[in-house]
């Protein structure tokens, strides 16, 4: 009895859990040992329902025993996945409170051995999932006696009660959970000798040679994986002397840096495994996504942007009045000869640069941003009647900026563009389009198209709000995406126009890849494209008296130092002139994925000649760490053909 009311102190602390984001695609890893007997191995199933796993658990108990059960969310919804091994003694299989759990354990121990415990949160509180074996042997009941089974563990007591028991009790399985922050370990000890070793590690390539060092001598029981708080993966492994002969470990797929393995590969696996080893031990997780940059990109690295220093602090100087304001907003422009046919695609200006009405035109400028390239400084987008744009500007020696190449868009209304490394993208519809700025002379039609896996399947939903990219620490990158857009409309909707009553959603996305315009391909041939959650924007009702909730385009900054994450999103006035707004907010980690928490908003004149900010104002992130902000003329009404393009520049 001892052992129960040391559970009893212990789970009385456990209260809240902090809700993981479960968009991801969860991972699997396998470990095998000795092959024993002919079979093949009992059975091994994943994604089930709960139901579904009660069900296989009778059919297979005539002469399997379900050994490990692990619990994880997918869609939203708890999944299990459960693996059998051949032999009599199929015990036991609850779902239970704790109070019940720990009755059932005390009623079950003289002639059950508890195998595996998953320990988890849902709305109705902590669950208990148990799976017991029936006692083998001839020393079965009361006299073969019970192995020890503790909960709510710190790290250091777990350690401290495995070399307590380990003299006649062996640690056979830990189960780890988070409570209020704080990780929890339980352990599950079965009576015997050889107590192996227990490792926890955060560096793969070292727990990887650890266990191929004790293969020589031990077994390897129970592998977990986990990340912590911070993102970082970590690596627990429970070892017996067991006499067997060790079999391979397979969760990654790449051996000097963690890559976790997904179903189909680990599927893939187990098959080739079955005749040779038998698998005895499964473990799942699904990746969190943390949001946080990398923050050692160089300026002029290919695929990512340079950090920014104090970035919170440089938005505010930028826009204060007098001696403390360090950002002068200068004029600039950049020209194009109207008639003349321009690489890749033949395109004309004067066809692809028309308003096609007058005041405030339909179509104009959808973006314009500052690139990391020497020579094609400037990108953008334009809208048309049939057929959109994309476009590069080149600047000489002197500094004059003309108009170098221009790319016929797959829509009539493609989004802003942003700029990641040498890449620049676009949404067209439900595709993002990119280009590699030092080729932009080349035709260019490299696309894939972002899953509408959202809440409300939208997916890219054309990014009518704006888009950006930033490279993770983690080394994947990460897509942010507002829709719909359109300027705001102070105090009324405008009959016949509904787009300012429209909650405003941000999305984000972790893509995969060789860069963020090559996600990679799955074996199932999907790219490798994770959503990973949606915020909707503050501030918006029926008649709106704040520019809170809209977005015309978004630029994302990473911050030296802490690798925050930070949007910047930008809108004005539904008019030629008015107020134009740059909005700052942190991207952080909310209960349900990541959320924006606005940190500051500035407003500006807005004016149709050259700072327009309903059509396009974005920032840029300079060599030196310093943010610059652009802002556009909206449209060129006079052309003749040739024509100018104004816009202003906030440097230091």
């Amino acid at each position: 009895m001892r052992l129960s009311i040391v559970i009893i102190i212990i789970i009385a602390g456990l209260l809240t859990i902090a809700v993981r984001a479960d968009g991801s695609e969860p991972v699997f890893a396998a470990v095998w040992s000795q092959k024993e007997g002919n079979n093949l191995g009992g059975g091994l199933y994943i994604d089930q329902s709960w139901d579904n796993l009660v069900q296989h658990w009778k059919e297979l108990g005539s002469n399997q025993y379900l050994a490990d059960v692990e619990v994880y969310r997918h869609n939203g919804q708890l999944r299990f996945a459960g693996m059998w091994r051949v032999g009599s003694g199929n015990g036991a299989l609850f779902l239970m409170g704790w109070d019940d759990f720990e009755k059932k354990w005390n009623e079950l121990k003289e002639k059950q051995e508890l195998l595996d415990v998953e320990i988890f949160h849902t709305e109705s509180g902590w669950r208990f999932l148990g799976v017991w074996r029936q006692k083998q042997g001839p020393k079965r009941g009361s006299v073969g006696g019970s192995g020890a089974f503790f909960v709510g563990l710190t790290w250091e007591q777990l350690v401290a009660r495995w070399k307590e028991l380990g003299q006649n009790q062996y640690l056979s399985e830990v189960e780890t959970y988070v409570n209020n922050g704080k990780r929890l370990f339980a352990g599950i000890w079965r009576v015997g000798s050889g107590n192996g070793a227990l490792y926890l590690m955060t560096d793969w390539k070292q727990f990887a040679a650890t266990k191929k060092r004790l293969d020589a001598t031990q077994e390897m029981l129970d592998f977990e994986m986990f990340q912590n708080s911070e993102g970082e993966w970590n690596f627990l492994g429970v070892w017996r002397n067991s006499g067997k002969q060790a079999g391979p470990l397979h969760a990654s797929i790449n051996d000097l840096r963690f890559r976790p393995s997904r179903a189909d590969d680990f599927l893939e696996r187990v098959k080739k495994w079955r005749p040779k080893n038998t698998l005895v031990d499964i473990a799942v997780a699904v990746p969190m996504t943390v949001m946080r940059g990398d923050t050692t990109c160089k300026f002029g690295d290919v695929d990512c942007n340079r950090c920014a220093n104090d970035v919170p602090a440089q938005f505010k100087l930028a826009f204060e009045k007098g001696h403390r304001s360090w950002v002068a907003f200068r004029g600039g422009s950049w020209t194009f000869s109207g008639n003349s046919k321009y690489p890749p695609d033949n395109m004309q200006p004067e066809d692809a640069f028309k308003p096609f009405d007058t005041g405030i035109a339909s179509k104009h400028i959808q973006g314009l941003v500052r690139t990391n390239h020497p020579k094609y400084q400037y990108a953008g987008s334009h809208s048309h009647e049939k057929r959109g744009s994309i476009f590069f500007i080149q600047a000489d020696k002197n500094g004059n900026k003309t108009l170098f190449s221009l790319h016929q868009s797959n829509g009539h209304h493609p989004s802003g563009v942003a700029v990641l490394g040498d890449g620049l993208y676009v949404a067209e519809g439900d595709e993002l389009r990119s280009f590699g700025v030092n080729s932009s002379i080349d035709n260019q039609n490299t696309r894939y198209f972002i899953p509408k896996n959202d809440p409300r399947h939208k997916g890219l939903q054309g990014a009518g709000g704006g888009l950006g990219l930033a490279k993770l620490e983690d080394g994947g990158y990460l897509l942010v995406v507002t829709a719909p857009g359109d300027g705001f409309r102070i105090g009324t909707t405008i009959d016949g126009l509904k787009q300012n009553q429209e909650p405003r959603y941000t999305r984000f996305y972790r893509i995969v890849g060789n860069d963020a315009g090559h996600p990679e391909e799955m074996k199932d041939k999907k790219l490798n494209i994770q959503f990973i959650g949606e915020w909707k924007h503050e501030g918006h009702s029926k008649y709106p008296d704040t520019p809170l909730a809209y977005s015309e385009n978004l630029s994302v900054v990473t911050e030296c130092g802490t690798g925050h994450l930070y949007t910047i999103h930008t809108t004005g006035q539904y008019l030629l002139d008015g107020d134009g707004y740059w909005r700052l907010s942190r991207v952080e980690n909310g209960a349900d994925g990541p959320r924006l928490r606005v940190i500051s908003m500035m407003k500006q004149g807005q004016d149709n000649k050259d700072c327009h900010h309903r059509s396009s104002a974005t920032v840029h992130v300079n060599k030196n760490g310093h943010l610059e902000f652009l802002c556009t003329e909206r449209t060129v009404l006079d052309r003749k053909p040739t024509g100018r393009f104004n816009f202003k520049e906030g440097t230091r």
